[in-house]
């Protein structure tokens, strides 16, 4: 008789490996639920979640039937209720798009290698119109930015302004899930008051559908992989198909980036998906160095105050020097 069982021990969790290693997958280590059915101490198949993704979804192959891998979605749905959570993800290799196609999901973007899936309510038009909606709109050229601000600095607002200078509005995506040591609260309320002053600029949300653990977990993991470069491809594709038709935006920017192989790896892949749509720029310098977010959080942990100063802007310099700030780093 077949059991679902939380796959916890570590006999247990050895199985998922060799099942996933057999469909040439790999184990997740940063997967926060696994599960499996077993017919007694065996594994028949298996299916994991990392936060609000389904994944490493594998049957055995002498119980090759579709009707195994329902019973572990089904398990794994119910999972995610428990945690209301609403909005939910999938991947899998093409030649077994079909079977999730029948049961609730929609494909978001298809590569040669992956297919991308979420649930079909709310559908990805539907999440980004009503966010749409709530916006309002400058006549002429419209720009796109995506930022993390971790924390805010000059360089982010010198490629701001250069974009404000060349477009009549630009749209600035923030990256909106916490995995950063700035929180999205804070990230956002430094960026807001910048953003005063630049009545062309639009803050929004960059929502579940960009640099997220969804589109692109290896952003927070910094791995430079083929995997990686997948979801780099995905995460650009989701942009170019949903963003730019529904936002009516023309161009997406970003500053050019010297120092960090998988944003540099990211810049390309826009290159090559955008096209003409793509413009990169220069990032600013200070002394011959890159102004940049680490650079920042490296002086902040140093307790180098006095080197964060030409770095960032007055707004940013006074929350680090604050009790909130400094217990972001020395707490």
């Amino acid at each position: 008789m077949l059991q679902w069982r939380d796959c916890v021990l570590l006999e247990e969790l050895q199985q998922v490996r060799q099942l996933l290693e057999s469909h040439g997958l790999d184990f997740d280590q940063k997967a926060t639920y696994t599960g499996g059915l077993f017919e007694d101490e065996r594994l028949i198949a298996t299916g994991s979640l990392s936060h609000n993704v389904i994944e490493m979804l594998a049957v055995v192959s002498d119980y090759q039937n579709d009707h195994y891998m329902v019973e572990v979605l089904t398990h794994l749905l119910a999972r995610l209720r428990e945690k209301s959570i609403e909005k939910f993800f999938l991947f899998c290799k093409p030649k077994h798009r079909d079977i999730f196609l029948q049961n609730g999901f929609r494909i978001l973007v298809e590569l040669s290698e992956i297919t991308m899936f979420e649930n079909r309510y709310p559908s990805i038009e539907r999440n980004l119109q009503s966010l749409r909606d709530s916006c309002h709109f400058m006549p002429g050229s419209r720009a796109a930015l995506v930022m993390n601000c971790n924390p805010l600095t000059n360089g982010h607002l010198y490629l701001i302004d250069a974009c404000a200078k060349k477009y009549h509005q630009v749209l600035l995506f923030l990256v909106e899930e916490d995995r950063s040591v700035f929180p999205y609260a804070i990230r956002r309320a430094l960026l807001k008051e910048e953003l005063k002053t630049r009545p062309n600029v639009m803050l929004l949300p960059s929502t579940v559908y960009q640099i997220s653990t969804a589109t692109f977990p290896t952003y927070f993991l910094k791995e430079n992989s083929l995997r990686s470069r997948l979801q780099m491809e995905l995460d650009v594709r989701i942009f170019k198909d949903y963003f730019m038709p529904i936002f009516s935006i023309q161009v997406r920017m970003a500053g050019s980036e010297p120092l960090d192989p998988l944003t540099a790896c990211y810049n390309q892949t826009m290159k090559t998906i955008l096209k003409e749509s793509f413009l990169e720029i220069p990032r600013l310098t200070y002394h011959d160095q890159v102004v940049s977010a680490s650079l920042v959080r490296q002086y902040a942990k140093a307790g180098d105050y006095e080197n964060i100063k030409a770095l960032v802007p007055p707004v940013t310099y006074e929350f680090l020097v604050s009790k909130k700030g400094q217990a972001l780093f020395h707490g």
